[in-house]
């Protein structure tokens, strides 16, 4: 049996069906395999078929084993075959082999990294994004018995020692993450400071000619993370809150480039009634409202639950295996609109804002964006056009 590179609360986690405050089985598209679909149209009750007919509908235009079919949702959004408990129907009645390949593991997504496995829990999940972002202590990894019936072809596959000419850096993949990891977990440093550092690190390693000089590299930021020597240069970033916040709400504003899903446009309007209730207020109102949002309401909270931010970074560098600073670039810009809704949000609760609140906008935020690769492609895009995908706008964005 192979085995398993996972987050150790991935081990904790259960579906909780019907308890959950939202369901996977809302407003998304849902694939259906090809082998399901053949599944499904071999199914034994004429009624069940008839449904099954009715519902999952072939992908004409561009169809894969794995994206085959689609199941069409209801006029609500909801999946058809969730039953009144907002349990699957399919699996009640036949099982869990009757699942789709994507109902049956969501929300685990898989990699293979080199000749190992690794698993990462969504955050759009509610569940999920509890168990992972609610631990006040350093995230942990570990390795496990693989319980589950993966294939390479089904999976996107990272292989450190094939080159690659737009990464030069693959091979030392694994001292990358080790580093970044245990930088962001760092805690001697405030977290803007470490993902200050963070692209520091990306843009040395971006710019070196031999790859082989990565590892002394390494040495070098391990040592004046250790010793404090990036105080300075953290120190003389000033903090452009004019210009943070209006590159902030042009990244809010791209949110609606695609449909947005009903929870997140909940904590969207929140955000708006707090930070900009009337499209004809000036910007001067908007900063006060920010400010004052932050500043009673958010830094406060923050004092005590930052580690749920950490633990959010973390995630999404485990998931996204970062190599390049235009990985970077996107885990600041992800980073930075959920710190923006976040103050909004903050604001708008005051005194009561809690984890909860926190919970929902990040797992909102996860199922409305990160589901979405034409929304990141788009507002990285909007960065590098206007030559604002660099170190020293990153840092504008990231400094408090």
């Amino acid at each position: 049996m192979s085995v398993l590179l996972q987050p150790q609360y991935a081990g904790r986690f259960r579906c909780i069906g019907p308890d959950c405050e939202d369901t996977c089985c809302h407003y998304w598209k849902i694939a259906i395999d090809k082998k399901t679909y053949q599944r499904y149209r071999s199914c034994p009750d004429p009624g069940f078929r008839a449904k099954l007919d009715k519902y999952v509908v072939r992908n004409r235009s561009t169809p894969t084993d794995n994206n085959y079919a689609k199941i069409k949702l209801d006029e609500s959004g909801y999946c058809p075959f969730l039953d009144n408990e907002r349990l699957c129907s399919i699996q009640r009645n036949w099982g869990k082999d009757y699942l789709s390949e994507i109902c049956a593991t969501y929300p685990r997504t898989f990699f293979r990294v080199d000749d190992a496995w690794e698993m990462a829990i969504q955050l759009s999940c509610p569940a999920a994004a509890r168990l992972a972002l609610l631990d006040p202590n350093p995230m942990e990894f570990e390795y496990v018995a693989n319980p589950y019936s993966l294939s390479t072809k089904k999976y996107r596959e990272f292989k450190s020692a094939v080159p690659d000419q737009k990464n030069k850096n693959k091979r030392y993949f694994w001292p990358i993450r080790i580093f970044v990891i245990s930088l962001l977990q760092n805690r001697s440093y405030l977290l803007w400071q470490r993902m200050v550092i963070l692209g520091f690190f990306m843009n040395a390693i971006e710019n070196i000619d031999n790859p082989e000089e990565i590892p002394s590299v390494i040495e070098k930021y391990d040592n004046r993370v250790a010793g404090g020597a990036f105080q300075g240069a953290l120190d003389e970033i000033p903090a452009q809150d004019d210009v943070q916040l209006g590159l902030l709400l042009q990244l809010f504003q791209y949110r609606f480039t695609t449909a947005v899903t009903p929870k997140f446009l909940e904590c969207s309007k929140k955000f708006t009634e707090v930070i900009a209730p009337e499209e004809e207020l000036k910007d001067e109102v908007v900063a006060q409202r920010f400010k004052e949002a932050f500043e009673h309401y958010y830094i406060p909270f923050m004092n005590d639950h930052e580690y749920i931010l950490e633990n959010y970074l973390v995630h999404q560098v485990f998931k996204s295996k970062l190599q390049l600073f235009s990985d970077y670039v996107l885990l600041v810009l992800n980073y930075a609109i959920v710190k923006l809704l976040l103050v909004g949000i903050a604001g708008y609760y005051k005194e009561t804002f809690s984890t909860d609140h926190a919970i929902e906008l990040i797992y909102s935020f996860s199922r409305n964006i990160e589901h979405n690769v034409q929304y990141l492609d788009e507002i990285y895009r909007m960065f590098e056009e206007n030559e604002l995908n660099t170190l020293p706008y990153m840092a504008i964005l990231l400094r408090n």
